[in-house]
This record gives structure tokens, C-alpha cells and sequence, in this order.
């Protein structure tokens, strides 16, 4: 069973949980924070997301968000990724969802069309602005922290101290847990954060404050890097 509907809400959280069917999110605005045991995704405009059945996940919107969600049933989800993923919407695929909006009444066509989805998906690389969570309870202390409080700059010392390590063991370990250094961490922790912040209005300025950098360049230089836009480009989306 294949089943369309549009969605368009403000402010909008549900907290974890899970469904037996799978879904598909098409973000036409706005932004969807996904939070999951592994850490936290974040999808804006022109992105799909799949969710699996069964699949535990909590999400919210700091603003305005609008799209299509798409329910899947288990059976029909077999093939499809057993893991949360996102990915970038590329015109076929925004067109074959636009088709299958228009033809929600027509079981067999929603059949074929979601056919035709599913291959293009499963062959798909996500595209992710993914902030992964450490396994051990000492470093999700940190990142916890760390995400909370973007702009803060507190030195490796500081935490190695604090979860009673050494350095090199929390750089080791950190890197091991979540597939990044802490650098690279705090640098998605950061842009994540902006992008909630631009999201709900703020000006490039007040994000990049907000979340650490005291020179503009810097940030958009970043923000460039993990997005692969401007943030212009990403208010005008």
C-alpha cells in the first residue's frame, strides 16, 4: 500500500518513535531536524528523507515547514535502506513525486510510480548534514555539551580533564566513535546550528555569531564546505 499526502506546519516536533510502515519526506521548506541513536540529521529544502519501518526517530521544525510525506508498507519496503537516510532531490525524482501527488487516488498508477522511486533511491548516495553521536556515555557528555553551546571554544585540556583522559586516548576515541575529529565535529556541530538559526529568520551575521565564528569569512567558508553552498544560496532555496 502506497499513500500520498501534503503536509505544510509550523513549529512541528514528535518525539522518538517508530511506525510499521516506511515514509518518504519531500522538503519543499523549511528545515526537519531527525534526532536517532547514531546522532542527528538535519534535511532542508530539495532533499527527500527515508525513514524505515520500525525505525526509532524523533524530529522536529524550528519554523515553517512544508512538503510531501509518502507512507510505504513494510512489504513494499523491503528493498529500500534499513537505515534513516536523506537524500538530494534531483529533478526526476521531485517529478516522479509530483506525479504521484497528482494520481493519489489511482492505486495501480501510485504502484508503478513508487517502483520507479524505489530503484532510483536504492541506487542513490545519501547526501547528509549528519552530526554523528559517540556510543560512550563520557564523549556524549561532550557533544551534548558541544551542540548545545556551538559557540563554545573550550580547549581538548579542558575535556580531557573533565572525563579524566588523556588527550591522545580522547582524540583516539573520539575518532573512533564517530567517524570525525573533534575539529571536524564542531565544525558540522556549528553549521547545523546556524542553519536552524537562518531557518527561524536570523541574518548570516547573527548565525555566524551565534554559533562561534567572530569573522563572517570564516564561516562562509565553512558553511560552504559541509553544505556545498553559500549561505545566501541556502536563504534564497
Amino acid at each position: 500500500m502506497i499513500e500520498c499526502i501534503t503536509f505544510d506546519q509550523e513549529n512541528y516536533r514528535d518525539e522518538a518513535h517508530s511506525h510499521a510502515h516506511g515514509q518518504i519526506l519531500l522538503q519543499r521548506f523549511g528545515t526537519t531536524v531527525f534526532s536517532t541513536a547514531d546522532g542527528e540529521r538535519v534535511m532542508t529544502p530539495g532533499r527527500v528523507c527515508w525513514i524505515p519501518p520500525n525505525f526509532v526517530h524523533g524530529f522536529y521544525s524550528p519554523s515553517r515547514m512544508e512538503g510531501v510525506s509518502i507512507f510505504v508498507s513494510a512489504d513494499e519496503s523491503r528493498a529500500m535502506p534499513h537505515r534513516i537516510s536523506i537524500f538530494r532531490a534531483n529533478e526526476f525524482l521531485d517529478a516522479l513525486i509530483h506525479k504521484m501527488v497528482d494520481r493519489k487516488n489511482d492505486a495501480s498508477k501510485i504502484q508503478h510510480l513508487w517502483w520507479v522511486m524505489e530503484d532510483e533511491l536504492c541506487s542513490a548516495v545519501p547526501d547528509e548534514l549528519y552530526l554523528p553521536a559517540p556510543q560512550s556515555e563520557k564523549l556524549r557528555e561532550m557533544t551534548d555539551f558541544l551542540a548545545a553551546n556551538p559557540a563554545e571554544n573550550l580547549p581538548v585540556s579542558y575535556w580531557a580533564k573533565r572525563l579524566h583522559m588523556a588527550e591522545r586516548t580522547l582524540i583516539r576515541r573520539f575518532r573512533a566513535e564517530t567517524g570525525m575529529t573533534i575539529v571536524q565535529w564542531r565544525q558540522h556541530a556549528r553549521v547545523l546550528a546556524a542553519i536552524k538559526l537562518l531557518t527561524a529568520g536570523e541574518s548570516v551575521t547573527q548565525a555566524a555569531l551565534a554559533a562561534g565564528y567572530e569573522s563572517l569569512s570564516a564561516f562562509i567558508t565553512v558553511f560552504k564546505q559541509v553544505t556545498g553552498e553559500l549561505p545566501s544560496q541556502f536563504i534564497r532555496r
